[in-house]
This record gives C-alpha cells, structure tokens and sequence, in this order.
C-alpha cells in the first residue's frame, strides 16, 4: 500500500511538472487517473488555491 502511495505521487508530480499539459490541464488529469489519495487531494486542492500560484 505504501509502495502505491509513492508511485501515486511520483506519477502526479511527473504530470504536473515534466508533462507538456499546462497547469489546469494537468490537474484535471491527476484528478481523473489518482484522485481518492489524500496526498493526492491536498495536492491538488493547495494548488488550485495558491493565492500567488505555481511555478513548473
């Protein structure tokens, strides 16, 4: 379950940073494919809400 976890992680950094999707773009992905996780979702939920944003 742990190892699962990681590879989650891994997997929705690598969309969001190394992907050619832009922001939103990547979100929406990581949401369809790994949501459910709370790491996952307090992820996507700081982003969204970062009151200056992001940077890739």
């Amino acid at each position: 379950m742990f190892a699962g976890r990681i590879r989650s992680d891994s997997g929705a950094k690598h969309l969001l940073l190394s992907s050619k999707l832009n922001t939103s773009q990547a979100l929406d992905r990581i949401r369809a494919e790994m949501s459910g996780l709370p790491e996952i979702d307090y992820m996507i939920e700081f982003i969204e809400t970062a009151a200056r944003g992001v940077t890739k």
